[in-house]
């Protein structure tokens, strides 16, 4: 578990190199760099081909964090790794839909 004044990520490992996690709270100038950089750490880690992160309980992200997980994303393209973002909240969703960030979202809406 990762864990910000605002924000916290839950993260196991599933079966065949699938982590899952879990992103509650507020992303945003207090803790952007944390979570960001706990993100790209599980994005590389050894053995990794995948991250599913849920964004259920994910209440507030700062246009600077949205911009943060786009640049994850290219991170996990080169890598080879598979970054689903999912259930994210509707004024989050129009958000990043607004950045062109629609390889992170599911269609688990």
């Amino acid at each position: 578990m990762f864990h910000t004044p605002l924000a916290t990520v839950s993260w196991n490992w599933g079966t065949s190199g699938v982590v899952r996690g879990a992103l509650a709270g507020e992303v945003d100038a207090t803790n952007r760099l944390e979570v960001l950089t706990e993100l790209r750490r599980r994005l590389q880690a050894p053995g990794v081909r995948a991250v599913r992160l849920d964004a259920a309980r994910l209440t507030f992200c700062d246009a600077r964090a949205l911009v943060g997980l786009a640049e994850a994303a290219q991170v996990a393209l080169l890598l080879g790794v598979d970054l689903e973002i999912v259930n994210l909240v509707p004024h989050i969703r129009r958000q990043m839909d607004l950045l062109d960030v629609e390889r992170l979202q599911s269609d688990h809406r």
